[in-house]
């Protein structure tokens, strides 16, 4: 006979996998070439990103898309501090270093690094 569903201990919770060069890779693309928002908002949800601040900024750049409004670094920011979001974010500033897959998906180096500070 099977013990009753009440009496089954609980699995203690487990973070769910993430990888935040991942999530990086996928915002610092728009960074960089705005227009792969079609693909990644299309492919990517805000519950796919485990990191807040991500999760804050991927909602930024949806709502730039929604009004048909540039994708960068600046209207991002701007977008996050019309929100009130700034504080929420590592010191009020957004940054990325992007980097640049290169042939056979061998890391080329530093692309970019991308700053705006939201507390001006």
């Amino acid at each position: 006979m099977s013990a009753p569903l009440h009496s089954v201990p609980l699995l203690p919770q487990r973070e769910p996998p993430h990888s935040e060069a991942a999530e990086k890779a996928a915002l610092g693309s728009v960074f960089i070439k705005p227009s792969a928002f079609d693909e990644v908002g299309t492919n990517l949800s805000v519950d796919d990103f485990f990191f807040p601040v991500h999760r804050i900024i991927f909602e930024a750049m949806m709502a730039l898309d929604e009004r048909r409004h540039p994708i960068d670094i600046i209207s991002v920011g701007e977008e996050i501090k019309s929100r009130g979001l700034y504080s929420r974010l590592d010191g009020g500033r957004l940054s990325f270093s992007a980097q640049r897959i290169g042939p056979r998906g061998s890391l080329a180096g530093t692309f970019s690094v991308f700053a705006f500070d939201l507390k001006n």
